[in-house]
């Protein structure tokens, strides 16, 4: 676990979801939101933005 962390928090990825992580060690798509549709669901679910 400490390997992610730190891959995570010295490479600034605390503020970007990267897809996956090469070899190379650097990261593929960014901004990749897949990971963040499940917050979506959990949005609707929830009624988020519905003003209630």
């Amino acid at each position: 676990a400490e390997a992610i962390v730190q891959q995570v928090y010295e490479h600034g990825l605390q503020f970007r979801t990267p897809e996956a992580i090469t070899a190379a060690h650097t990261f593929r798509a960014c901004h990749y939101l897949r990971p963040m549709a499940i917050w979506g669901i959990y949005g609707v679910l929830m009624g988020f933005g519905s003003g209630e």
